[in-house]
C-alpha cells in the first residue's frame, strides 16, 4: 500500500515540481524493495499501480488517452523498480539455487499437487481451485485448517468442470475490464484481486504451495 501511495503521488506531482516527483519515485522504489522482502507476490505491485491510476482518472477526455497516460506514468516507476526486482531474483537464485526453487529439490507434491501436472492441466486445475476458494468465501462450508495434496482432487485436461471454471473466470475478468471505464468499484476489486493473486496462482508457473 505504501508503494501504491508513493506511486500515485509521483504520478500526481506536476511537471514543475520535479524534485517532488524524484522524492516520490525514490520512496516508491524503496517501498517496493521492502515489499519484496516481505512477500514475493509484491512483484506485481507496478501492475496494481497501473490499475489504480486508470481507475481513479475521472477527468474529461477519451478513456484511451487516460489509459495511455497511466501507462507512461506507471512505466517510469516500473523501470526504476527493475533493478530492485532483478537484484531480488538474483538473491533468490543465490540462496535457493533457482529463481523460484532449487532444481535439486523441486516442489513437494504434498505442498502443491499442481506442480507435477502438465502446463494446461495445471492452469485448468488452478482455475478450478480458485473457483472453489471463492466459493468457500461466499459459502463457508466444510472448512479445513489445511487443504493440500490428496485432499484436493486433480482434474484431467479434458475435465468439463475445469474448463468451465477457466471459462467462467475469463468471462468475469473480461466483464471487469469492460466496466473499468465506468469506474465500477466491483470491477476494480475483481481486477485488483486477479493481479495480486496472479503471481502465486500456479497458472503460468508452479509455485511452492497451492
Amino acid at each position: 500500500l505504501g508503494f501504491l501511495h508513493s506511486g500515485i503521488r509521483f504520478a500526481a506531482a506536476g511537471l514543475s515540481s520535479r524534485w517532488r516527483k524524484c522524492v516520490w519515485l525514490v520512496a516508491a522504489v524503496l517501498l517496493y524493495a521492502l515489499a519484496l522482502l516481505t512477500k514475493e507476490s509484491a512483484a506485481v505491485a507496478p501492475a496494481l499501480l497501473f490499475l489504480v491510476l486508470v481507475w481513479r482518472e475521472r477527468g474529461p477526455g477519451a478513456f484511451r488517452q487516460k489509459w495511455k497516460g497511466a501507462f507512461w506514468k506507471t512505466a517510469a516507476v516500473g523501470v526504476a523498480s527493475l533493478p530492485v526486482l532483478a537484484g531480488y531474483f538474483a538473491a533468490r537464485s543465490w540462496v535457493l539455487g533457482g529463481v523460484f526453487h532449487s532444481p535439486n529439490t523441486g516442489i513437494f507434491i504434498v505442498e502443491n499437487p499442481l506442480a507435477p501436472l502438465p502446463p494446461v492441466a495445471r492452469a485448468l486445475n488452478a482455475c478450478l481451485v480458485l473457483l472453489r476458494y471463492l466459493g468457500r468465501i461466499v459459502f463457508p462450508l466444510h472448512l479445513s485448517a489445511d487443504e493440500s495434496a490428496w485432499s484436493i482432487p486433480m482434474a484431467g485436461s479434458g475435465s468439463l468442470a475445469a474448463i468451465a471454471a477457466a471459462a467462467l473466470l475469463a468471462a468475469i475478468l473480461a466483464v471487469a475490464l469492460l466496466r473499468i471505464p465506468s469506474h465500477s468499484a466491483i470491477a476494480f476489486g475483481v481486477l485488483f484481486f486477479a493481479i495480486a493473486f496472479l503471481s502465486t496462482s500456479n497458472v503460468f508457473v508452479p509455485f511452492g504451495t497451492i
